[in-house]
């Protein structure tokens, strides 16, 4: 254990990193949704929330006496008869959710959303924000994840978008005025590059757009997502069913 804060020390850095848990808790909710806010289920699938024991998260960091400002929750796949796929996939969910923290992290929230329940597909996405001390600054980012329930897979971007070049170029055009309002400042050469494809969660009747801090917008703009219904995007979906 790294003995380097007295008490006063302590009591400051407490102080400051309150309010800094505030600031990137604001910069992940916004244009996020809660855990609790889920999508209609299908009968025999769901998605439980797990999370990691206070003194788990304690013996990962030198600084376990601010671990109030540490939350771990992440999402497990429940079915009344659970492929090995599935167990593959909640394992990797139970390792990546606690990762990234290392001995250096002040502040380390994650938390998780869950969209489209179907006998076909579950999606979910998983929101992170951290502050490792003496960082100029903290971040968040965004991971999504759509699984294929009937071929055992995660599917990707060419499995549920055209991607053709004016396909793709058309669905970016469409997210500018959500980019826009979110952060006016973003960097529109990066959105063009023909490499870049957004992340994207997909829920009932929407699918979101999500962007992490600095992937192409200053850190100023946090992360953040653009959600366009299924009907506005119906011509540039390969198929209304998602792996299909």
């Amino acid at each position: 254990m790294n003995n380097w804060l007295d008490e006063s020390k302590l009591y400051r850095l407490a102080s400051k990193t309150s309010l800094l848990s505030a600031v990137l808790l604001a910069l992940n909710i916004v244009g996020c949704h809660s855990a609790n806010d889920v999508e209609p289920k299908q009968t025999g699938i769901s998605v439980k929330r797990i999370e990691v024991p206070r003194d788990t998260l304690a013996a990962l960091t030198n600084y376990s006496l601010l671990v109030d400002s540490i939350s771990v929750v992440y999402p497990e796949i429940e079915m009344d008869t659970i492929p090995e796929f599935v167990l593959r996939f909640n394992e990797t969910l139970k390792v990546s959710a606690t990762i990234d923290i290392s001995d250096q992290s002040v502040i380390y929230w994650s938390d998780f959303s869950v969209g489209l329940v179907s006998n076909r597909n579950v999606s979910i996405r998983v929101n992170t924000s951290y502050y490792t001390y003496k960082a100029a600054n903290g971040n968040s980012f965004i991971k999504t994840y759509l699984l294929d329930l009937k071929d055992g897979r995660l599917l990707g971007w060419d499995d549920v978008f055209k991607s053709d070049t004016l396909s793709l170029n058309e669905l970016k055009h469409r997210l500018e005025g959500g980019l826009v309002a979110n952060c006016p400042v973003y960097f529109k050469n990066e959105l063009a590059s023909p490499e870049f494809r957004p992340s994207f969660f997909v829920r009932q009747d929407s699918i979101e757009f999500v962007f992490s801090e600095y992937e192409i917008s200053p850190g100023v703009c946090g992360s953040f997502s653009v959600p366009l219904s299924t009907e506005e995007l119906e011509d540039l979906l390969l198929s209304p069913r998602f792996g299909s």
